[in-house]
Protein backbone atom coordinates (compact mmCIF):
# COMPACT_ATOMS: atom_id res chain seq x y z
CA UNK A 1 0.00 0.00 0.00
CA UNK A 2 1.24 3.49 -0.52
CA UNK A 3 2.53 5.35 2.25
CA UNK A 4 0.48 9.07 3.53
CA UNK A 5 2.74 11.89 2.80
CA UNK A 6 2.26 15.26 5.23
CA UNK A 7 0.40 16.55 2.87
CA UNK A 8 -1.70 13.79 1.71
CA UNK A 9 -3.67 11.58 4.41
CA UNK A 10 -4.45 7.65 3.75
CA UNK A 11 -8.10 6.45 3.43
CA UNK A 12 -7.98 4.62 6.50
CA UNK A 13 -6.91 7.57 8.48
CA UNK A 14 -9.92 9.84 7.25
CA UNK A 15 -11.82 6.79 7.96
CA UNK A 16 -10.29 7.06 11.74
CA UNK A 17 -10.56 10.92 11.78
CA UNK A 18 -14.74 10.90 11.07
CA UNK A 19 -15.57 7.72 13.51
CA UNK A 20 -13.41 9.88 16.21
CA UNK A 21 -15.49 13.13 15.01
CA UNK A 22 -19.03 11.31 15.18
CA UNK A 23 -18.11 10.14 18.67
CA UNK A 24 -17.13 13.60 20.17
CA UNK A 25 -20.51 15.05 18.89
CA UNK A 26 -22.83 12.19 19.28
CA UNK A 27 -22.30 10.82 22.74
CA UNK A 28 -24.86 8.05 23.97
CA UNK A 29 -26.66 8.43 26.71
CA UNK A 30 -27.43 5.96 29.24
CA UNK A 31 -28.58 6.36 32.60
CA UNK A 32 -25.12 7.26 34.36
CA UNK A 33 -24.77 10.50 31.80
CA UNK A 34 -28.61 11.46 32.89
CA UNK A 35 -26.94 11.43 36.64
CA UNK A 36 -24.05 13.10 35.69
CA UNK A 37 -26.21 15.94 33.85
CA UNK A 38 -28.19 16.15 36.95
CA UNK A 39 -24.88 16.70 38.82
CA UNK A 40 -23.73 19.67 36.63
CA UNK A 41 -26.80 21.14 36.75
CA UNK A 42 -26.59 20.92 40.44
CA UNK A 43 -23.22 22.18 40.52
CA UNK A 44 -24.00 24.97 38.38
CA UNK A 45 -27.25 25.81 40.44
CA UNK A 46 -24.64 25.95 43.64
CA UNK A 47 -22.46 28.47 41.86
CA UNK A 48 -25.18 30.87 40.24
CA UNK A 49 -26.08 31.15 44.25
CA UNK A 50 -22.59 31.34 45.67
CA UNK A 51 -22.05 33.75 42.73
CA UNK A 52 -24.49 35.95 44.17
CA UNK A 53 -23.71 35.94 47.45
CA UNK A 54 -20.73 36.81 46.52
CA UNK A 55 -21.29 39.82 44.32
CA UNK A 56 -24.11 40.81 47.13
CA UNK A 57 -21.05 40.77 49.81
CA UNK A 58 -18.38 42.98 47.21
CA UNK A 59 -21.45 45.49 47.00
CA UNK A 60 -21.50 45.71 50.45
CA UNK A 61 -18.02 45.55 50.89
CA UNK A 62 -17.53 48.63 48.19
CA UNK A 63 -20.34 50.51 50.60
CA UNK A 64 -18.32 50.04 53.79
CA UNK A 65 -14.87 50.87 51.61
CA UNK A 66 -16.49 54.19 50.50
CA UNK A 67 -18.43 55.03 54.86
CA UNK A 68 -14.87 54.41 56.02
CA UNK A 69 -12.97 56.89 53.24
CA UNK A 70 -15.80 59.88 53.81
CA UNK A 71 -15.07 58.84 57.85
CA UNK A 72 -11.53 59.05 57.41
CA UNK A 73 -11.83 62.16 54.99
CA UNK A 74 -13.54 65.27 57.46
CA UNK A 75 -13.64 65.31 60.81
CA UNK A 76 -17.22 66.13 62.36
CA UNK A 77 -17.61 68.27 65.31
CA UNK A 78 -19.58 67.10 68.76
CA UNK A 79 -22.75 68.64 67.49
CA UNK A 80 -22.84 66.63 64.52
CA UNK A 81 -22.85 64.04 66.20
CA UNK A 82 -25.54 64.88 68.63
CA UNK A 83 -27.21 65.46 65.41
CA UNK A 84 -27.05 61.75 64.15
CA UNK A 85 -27.55 60.06 67.76
CA UNK A 86 -29.46 57.19 68.15
CA UNK A 87 -32.16 56.37 71.01
CA UNK A 88 -29.22 54.33 72.57
CA UNK A 89 -26.74 56.67 72.20
CA UNK A 90 -28.63 58.84 74.09
CA UNK A 91 -29.34 56.89 76.91
CA UNK A 92 -25.51 55.98 77.10
CA UNK A 93 -24.62 59.39 77.35
CA UNK A 94 -26.65 60.56 79.62
CA UNK A 95 -26.04 57.64 81.90
CA UNK A 96 -22.18 58.11 81.81
CA UNK A 97 -22.89 62.15 82.32
CA UNK A 98 -24.83 61.63 85.67
CA UNK A 99 -22.05 59.22 86.65
CA UNK A 100 -20.00 61.63 86.64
Amino acid sequence: PPRSTQGVSSAASDVYKRQQTKMLIEPTIDSTDETLERKIEQQMHENQNFLKQLTELKKQHNIMQSSIAVCRSKAVSYTHLRAHETREDLVCRLLLEKKN
